[in-house]
């Protein structure tokens, strides 16, 4: 038995989706990598799989009190909020961006657009597993405690620029020296990302994956500010799933966020099995709300901004380095959430700080890379996946906990073939 984990260390150390038993599980990176527990009377089990707790369990309820979210239910359906999703997801992005915001506030006031796509609750669907929070950290014996204290001490640009670089790059040294022989493989799109190939690397172990519309950008800023990977390995954004890969991959993220945002992830399963899963996939998670004026975590009207990095962060784009790990077989890991990144910098981190029109992403990329920078001029984000098939996903999941839960030999998730599931749809 581990004496304790952290859940970076669940990702790192560990298979995707296997349980462990640990007296204590803690977070330290603001639930960017969401992990799931059971207390049992051998010690505290723990896994990056909420299902994967379930099926190993010898007994099962389902919760009742455990709420289906809104993306699940509708899944595949054509009502009025799908089609307009669908019909934003075909404009093109100048269009995108001459939307005003206060008219999609008001679609999702009116609940013609989807509020948010991703799950808050701590309950999953089993009685006895429940998600971890934001730096929360649970014993065996089932005591909980939370420590969600920010000083906010940290106003001064040029220092948080500074502690920034510094931190990124021992954060990416500390991962190459544990991992010499894993190739890490950028998923690449705005500045978020490309700040990762900023960071000066002590192997040659890198490349990158950067899907259409973003593609050409990533190709060209390689180019010009002469960055050198092993591989750019891409992918056209359209949807070429089959159900069983669309069920498995929700069956990966416990239901706990919209499929038609977790993209790419059957391409990224081939990447990692053609590497025998030893590589690590890595993302420029939440860069922007962190470095760079972002109206929904800086305006007086919206939450505090340390609520929503524990709240729409960690559930949202959380649950997709969860999805990947468990389907991939592989981690993803995200540049700006390393335990000494949050011990040290972000929690000391004082919003304020952030003016409307502020960026220090650029400065913090010029040092990294010692000069400056040619940034890309427009960051096209990947449109949502549109699935033409009705597939009630709760029901496949309900229904691969009846059939897992009956082997002898439970597989990791990603071992999983899609065919296997398929009938589950």
């Amino acid at each position: 038995m581990n004496n304790s984990i952290s859940a970076m260390e669940l990702y790192l150390k560990y298979k995707p989706s296997s349980v462990v038993t640990t007296t204590e599980l803690t977070d330290t990176t603001c639930g960017i990598y969401p992990c799931y527990y059971r207390i049992t009377e051998s010690g505290l089990k723990v896994s990056t799989s909420a299902v994967s707790l379930i099926i190993e369990s010898e007994k099962y309820s389902r919760n009742a009190n455990y709420e289906v979210q809104p993306f699940i239910e509708n899944f595949g359906g054509k009502n009025m909020a799908s089609r307009i999703e669908d019909l934003g997801t075909s404009l093109p992005q100048c269009l995108k961006s001459q939307i005003p915001e206060s008219i999609i506030k008001l679609l999702k006031q009116k609940s013609i657009l989807p509020e948010q796509h991703w799950d808050e609750q701590r309950q999953t669907f089993a009685d006895d597993v429940y998600r971890l929070q934001p730096f929360e950290t649970v014993t065996q014996e089932g005591d909980r405690f939370q420590n969600i204290e920010f000083k906010r001490t940290l106003s001064e640009k040029d220092e948080f620029i500074r502690l920034s670089s510094q931190y990124l790059t021992e954060y990416v040294h500390q991962i190459e020296k544990q991992y010499p022989n894993h190739e890490h493989i950028v998923l690449t799109g705005g500045k978020d990302s490309l700040l990762i190939h900023l960071v000066p690397k002590l192997t040659e172990n890198w490349s990158a994956f950067s899907a259409y519309p973003n593609y050409k950008n990533t190709q060209n800023f390689f180019d010009v500010n002469g960055i050198h990977v092993n591989k750019l390995f891409t992918h056209n954004n359209t949807n070429q799933e089959s159900p069983g890969e669309t069920v498995k991959k929700a069956i990966c993220s416990d239901l706990r966020a919209d499929p038609r945002h977790i993209r790419w992830r059957t391409e990224l399963a081939k990447i990692s099995k053609e590497l025998d899963h030893k590589c690590i996939f890595w993302a420029g998670t939440e860069g922007d709300t962190i470095n760079s004026y972002y109206s929904a975590f800086h305006s007086e009207n919206e939450q505090g901004y340390f609520d929503l990095q524990m709240s729409r962060a960690a559930n949202w784009q959380g649950t997709t380095h969860q999805t990947t790990a468990n389907f991939t077989g592989s981690p993803m890991l995200s540049l700006y959430h390393s335990p000494k990144l949050w011990r040290d910098v972000y929690r000391k981190y004082d919003p304020a700080m952030i003016k409307e029109g502020d960026d220090l992403r650029d400065e913090i990329g010029q040092q990294l890379a010692g000069g400056p920078i040619t940034w890309p001029q427009t960051n096209p984000g990947p449109s949502p996946y549109q699935y033409n098939n009705e597939i009630d996903l709760e029901q496949a999941y309900e229904s691969f906990i009846q059939q897992y839960r009956c082997r002898e030999y439970q597989p990791l998730l990603y071992e999983i073939e899609s065919t296997d599931v398929e009938a589950l749809t």
